[in-house]
């Protein structure tokens, strides 16, 4: 049995567990398959940093995620940063890549 919680990276703020991100990468496309924020570090830049640091990090590759279409706050976050849809999956979700 595969132990995924190891695959997450914890970003701290203040000394505490602010945001968790998971990220696949295949070598040629990294996915960010989970990225969470936890409520009372909201709205501080977390999400961004996070973000950018993943992006800058890995210039040479496709990076993609999938995000739930009502969670318009992170949609809105990764418009900003330049992340596209590409698709909608089921009417619920997008795929969103940055190239």
């Amino acid at each position: 049995m595969t132990n995924y919680i190891q695959e997450y990276k914890t970003i701290l703020y203040a000394s505490k567990k602010a945001c968790y991100v998971r990220i696949i990468d295949d070598g040629e496309r990294i996915e960010i398959d989970d990225l969470f924020v936890n409520e009372e570090f909201q709205n501080k830049g977390i999400g961004t940093y996070t973000l950018l640091k993943i992006i800058k990090e890995n210039k040479q590759k496709l990076i993609c995620l999938y995000v739930f279409i009502k969670n318009v706050g992170a949609v809105r976050l990764y418009k900003r940063l330049g992340i596209k849809v590409k698709s909608i999956i089921k009417e619920t979700r997008y795929l969103m890549e940055y190239k």
